[in-house]
């Protein structure tokens, strides 16, 4: 069994025996208002400009830019959002549908986030890695930030969002019933 580091990389994965780089990918799976809820917000800030100059859209892209896109010319942004969020969503569940379920794994991002440890242990166990003392410290405290945050996580921090979010909700519920039938993986 190899070591997973903070750092390992693509190092990491060279030194992994062929069998285990048959694995495929570990995902996390998120709650859609939450997620939606920090697309809004993204959108929002203008800190995550992807296209600044889009034809055919009014103003800045922020983030993912599906196919389709131009069909929400002029929508209300909880709109954008949720096609995103659906959109990028679908195409990971068809592409997994595709795999046998022994090449991928799957984390709840509510499980991450309340025990991290407990988390990136089983996604070690999976990939068939344990973890070296750098990470089991990283781990074993609160997460850091990512550079990404717009505002540090909260319980229920969607809810400023809850009337635009719960508007589209019934748009994104096939996509939102595929994630929940996800099985936690065991590792």
């Amino acid at each position: 069994m190899h070591t997973a580091s903070a750092r390992g990389g693509a190092a990491a994965r060279r030194r992994q025996p062929a069998r285990r780089q048959r694995r495929a990918a570990a995902g996390r799976r998120r709650d859609p208002r939450e997620n939606i809820s920090s697309i809004i917000e993204g959108w929002k800030a203008g800190r995550w400009i992807t296209y600044p100059r889009l034809p055919e859209w009014d103003g800045p892209w922020s983030f993912l830019l599906p196919p389709g896109w131009q069909a929400l010319r002029g929508r209300p942004l909880e709109e954008v959002a949720a096609f995103q969020w659906a959109a990028t969503n679908r195409g990971v569940l068809d592409d997994l549908a595709g795999l046998d379920r022994s090449r991928w794994m799957s984390l709840a991002y509510a499980d991450l986030t309340a025990s991290p440890r407990a988390a990136i242990e089983r996604v070690c166990a999976f990939a068939g890695l344990s973890l070296d003392a750098e990470l089991a410290a990283r781990t074993g405290a609160p997460l850091p930030l990512s550079r990404f945050t717009q505002t540090p996580p909260q319980k229920d921090k969607w809810r400023a969002n809850a009337g635009a979010i719960e508007r589209v909700l019934p748009g994104i519920e096939d996509t939102w019933a595929r994630l929940r039938a996800l099985q936690p993986s065991k590792a």
